[in-house]
């Protein structure tokens, strides 16, 4: 590995200065659960959840199924939590702050991956999970979407 000055990178920068920086309190928020994550855990995880609520802005019988599976999941906490930072804002500003979040998060895996051809270190991620099973109530399958 080759010798930099802030050797090594921290992976979590672009999420902290979203985090810290970012005017929505929706992307704060977003920002704030993901760092720690691994970096293509986070980015599929919200292009899934990403997709489940497109489906649903362009049909709500087709789409309901997928959003209701990801968020009745009992591994799927994350996803549950980056949808309740979002949950009350309407599809189409959720679609465009999820949509800006997954380029953040693909902006995050490009650095990470032309970090690692340089041959620059990047420091280890800290898993922010404590616990395998979801300690909460997860949804229930047969939500009702509000007009």
């Amino acid at each position: 590995m080759k010798k930099f000055i802030c050797d090594p990178v921290d992976p979590d920068l672009i999420l902290k200065d979203l985090a810290m920086e970012h005017p929505s309190n929706e992307m704060r928020a977003m920002a704030n659960l993901t760092i720690g994550m691994g970096i293509d855990e986070a980015y599929y995880s919200v292009q899934e959840l990403r997709e489940a609520i497109s489906l649903l802005d362009q049909n709500q019988f087709l789409g309901k199924a997928p959003l209701s599976e990801i968020l009745s999941a009992d591994c799927r906490d994350y996803q549950r939590a980056i949808f309740f930072c979002l949950a009350g804002r309407g599809l189409s500003k959720m679609l465009k702050l999820l949509t800006e979040f997954e380029q953040a998060l693909e902006t995050r895996g490009r650095v990470d991956r032309s970090l690692g051809v340089q041959g620059i270190e990047a420091r280890a991620l800290r898993d922010p999970y404590i616990s395998e099973f979801a300690f909460g109530p997860v949804c229930d399958p047969g939500f009702k979407i509000a007009d």
